[in-house]
């Protein structure tokens, strides 16, 4: 379920957006909203709970300046931003500014700020998201009828998760699960669990500000050693070795190759 947060010292603005996602269609994209106040903490937030998206106004006068907005968002890449903004004198250059420094979309008020349209905005927003590049990256090579259990699979997989968990999402039996799994030369679900924990890892040790203690504790890993042993097991690279090369194309070439190797396996036994 994505996490949308929300930086927006104006109640109107939080609700209009509250209202834009709660309209029906709204994409089938699941999704919890928060607010935290604009002056405290949107760092903390942003490293414990990693949030798809961001939205807020850069033009608070009582919270960061755009430059300060700028500089945080550049270390953590892995969320995505769109600034919300009222429209005034100043706001078509600020949007500019923005902009070109890679906020993904500024919208204003009153204008431009219907629920159809910012409903469309953060949607395009959330589909910059981890699980929706992710699925939309290796979609072509997985089975069109298992696509949307690997889509729900991948967007649990920020915590643990159990056999029995997996096959509830998917809506079948533990047994039907590894059948439809191996089927589609995907690894069996405890291997798969493990796998999808470090693309979500490996998103977030793309993120400059972040350390390897905070993506462990942030996903819920055991220990800062337990994420580093399984991505020597699985990947064969450690954390630091993974960032130098770009961790999140490092896993999902990792990735691939098990799923060849697994296709071979498959091959020689018929």
């Amino acid at each position: 379920m994505a996490l949308i947060l929300t930086c927006l010292a104006e109640a109107e603005l939080r609700a209009r957006l509250q209202n834009a996602l709660s309209l029906d269609g709204a994409g089938g994209v699941a999704h919890t909203l928060e607010h935290t106040p604009v002056r405290n903490g949107v760092r903390s937030v942003i490293l414990q709970r990693a949030p798809a998206l961001l939205v807020f106004d850069p033009s608070d006068p009582a919270g960061r300046a755009p430059d300060e907005w700028i500089a945080l968002l550049a270390g953590f890449p892995s969320t995505a931003a769109v600034a919300y903004l009222a429209r005034d004198a100043g706001a078509a250059g600020l949007a500019a500014q923005l902009t070109r420094q890679g906020v993904h979309a500024v919208v204003t008020h009153p204008v431009g700020d219907s629920p159809p349209q910012l409903r469309a905005v953060l949607l395009d927003a959330l589909a910059t998201s981890l699980t929706e590049r992710v699925a939309a990256r290796l979609a072509p090579e997985i089975a069109p009828a298992l696509r949307g259990d690997f889509r729900r699979l991948l967007a649990a997989a920020r915590q643990p998760l159990g056999t029995q968990q997996m096959a509830r999402l998917c809506h079948c039996s533990e047994r039907t699960l590894h059948r439809r799994l191996l089927e589609a030369a995907l690894p069996p679900p405890h291997h798969l669990a493990v796998w999808l924990r470090l693309v979500h890892a490996a998103h977030l040790l793309d993120d400059p500000d972040r350390t390897i203690e905070n993506v462990a504790l942030a996903l819920e890993f055991a220990s800062v050693n337990a994420l580093r042993n399984q991505l020597v097991r699985y990947v064969g690279r450690s954390p630091g070795e993974l960032r130098k090369a770009g961790a999140l194309e490092g896993v999902l070439a990792a990735f691939n190759e098990e799923r060849a190797a697994l296709r071979c396996r498959m091959a020689r036994s018929v």
